[in-house]
């Protein structure tokens, strides 16, 4: 069934103002909409999925509450075989499209303030549970042999190498715990207005993960666009108190990585192989091929 978005409309009232907005990596629909005198944020996601829906929203109500700089929920409603949800739009623009013309002690700061905001999101009361160093081996098992089957002819540069290099450091998944996480934070999903922090933004990929890979996303897209406001994001999430086991974590996790991104790419958004190929290059560059445990990105 396609969805006929005006008859949507019509079960939401005061709607004075519709936009679609095309950017991004979802496939869900998106909507810039006023209601009254305010914009909000309207996003349609099949109903299939309505469980996860209602448990992103409310984790972002929590969130709110505890004031952290996020969109609050306004509406949540279903039509047909669609559900819907409406939150806050925050105004500003994208920190990948500011952050290069801001100064570098600006762009750090801003990633110092967006840090705190994260570790607070990560501070959300659940319950913790381990993560299995064997499920994580045997995931990436899998990935592995799914990206053999691809037969690239552009090889990795020290592919097999690096691969060794995951599976010696395997060790470093054990018995972890489990917190929310935001799973998408990068300087896209990002909000900045009048020079400064605005808040974050597109929850859609949250779920119960490791801390550390909250910096998953950092790493790929937002390092390349400023590393000032990356290193501030990792000072500010620890308050320059980085613990021992994070750049291993990191650097074992990034090695790993770099063969899902393919995967992601190639299963997902065939058209950005190239971009996919310069990110992964750009991670090999900053961590040396994985000689190196702290990026260059944070120490230059």
């Amino acid at each position: 069934m396609k969805l006929k978005i005006k008859e949507l409309l019509k079960n939401i009232k005061h709607i004075t103002e519709v936009n679609e907005i095309k950017k991004g990596y979802s496939f869900d629909l998106k909507y810039k909409i006023k209601i009254n005198d305010t914009y909000k944020l309207l996003k349609v996601y099949d109903k299939k999925i309505k469980t996860q829906v209602l448990d992103k929203l409310d984790k972002m109500k929590i969130l709110y509450q505890n004031g952290i700089k996020c969109p609050n929920v306004y509406q949540y409603g279903e039509y047909k075989d669609y559900c819907f949800s409406i939150v806050d739009y925050i105004e500003g623009h994208d920190a990948d499209e500011v952050l290069p013309h801001l100064d570098l002690s600006k762009q750090y700061q801003i990633g110092f303030v967006a840090g705190g905001d994260l570790r607070k999101i990560n501070q959300i009361d659940i319950k913790q549970p381990i993560i299995d160093e064997h499920k994580t081996k045997d995931q990436f098992n899998q990935c592995i042999k799914k990206y053999h089957q691809l037969n690239l002819d552009d090889k990795l540069p020290h592919e097999e190498e690096i691969i060794e290099y995951v599976y010696n450091n395997m060790h470093l998944a054990h018995k972890r715990l489990k917190v929310f996480a935001h799973y998408d934070f990068h300087a896209r999903n990002i909000i900045i207005k009048d020079d400064q922090y605005a808040g974050i933004i597109d929850f859609n990929r949250c779920r119960i993960t490791d801390p550390y890979n909250e910096f998953n996303k950092l790493e790929l897209f937002s390092t390349v666009i400023s590393q000032p406001f990356s290193k501030g994001v990792v000072d500010g999430y620890f308050n320059h108190q980085i613990p021992d086991d994070f750049w291993p974590y990191r650097a074992f996790t990034m090695a790993k990585n770099i063969f899902y991104h393919i995967l992601w790419t190639y299963e997902l958004f065939p058209q950005e192989k190239e971009n996919a190929y310069q990110t992964i290059k750009h991670v090999l560059y900053q961590y040396d091929n994985f000689r190196r445990t702290v990026p260059r990105w944070y120490e230059e």
